[in-house]
């Protein structure tokens, strides 16, 4: 049995005849890129097949995090970069940092699709998302300056000088079989 195709007509009349303030600025697409890199990673993460692949998702996790320090004016100073993991105290895990993540995304959407003022709680969110990814890495038994080395080093064998877009959409790791 098949199923038509719903009607998005009105839909995409509303889109089309938005306002222009709701196009996005660069700092909302920005945000976006963050909130779009933290779910995709946290969710390869969640996914990872050995302590090689959860090690390289959570550098990039680094990355998006890094990104939204500075799309959020985060100052460095401001996080923290060492949490000691306590197996006997209440810690936050793998499915804390998902729960936040989910949290950020959620007021990401407030602030760009509904055009609320969110910001004040994203960046509170984005703090306990750092939090829970330094607990993460404890756990893990990393460093920062391992990933961001790891990081780097992949970066720099995927992108010839620096990004760019043909480079990262023909990636052998991303072509379709």
């Amino acid at each position: 049995m098949t199923h038509p195709l719903p009607d998005y007509t009105n839909t995409l009349v509303l889109i089309k005849e938005a306002p222009p303030s709701a196009i996005l600025d660069v700092q909302l697409q920005r945000l976006n890129h963050v909130q779009m890199g933290l779910a995709t990673e946290t969710l390869e993460l969640i996914l990872a097949r050995d302590r090689s692949n959860a090690l390289e998702e959570l550098g990039d996790l680094l990355w998006y995090l890094a990104l939204g320090a500075d799309v959020l004016e985060v100052p460095q100073t401001e996080l923290e970069t060492e949490v000691r993991f306590d197996a006997h105290t209440n810690h936050l895990t793998l499915d804390e940092l998902s729960y936040y993540v989910e949290q950020f995304i959620s007021q990401c959407k407030k602030q760009l699709i509904y055009g609320t003022d969110q910001i004040v709680n994203i960046k509170t969110t984005y703090y306990y998302v750092w939090r829970a990814f330094l607990h993460h890495c404890s756990a893990c038994n990393v460093t920062l300056e391992y990933l961001i080395e790891q990081n780097t080093a992949k970066l720099n064998k995927r992108y010839s000088s620096s990004f760019s877009q043909e480079e990262s959409e023909s990636r052998p790791d991303k072509q379709e079989e």
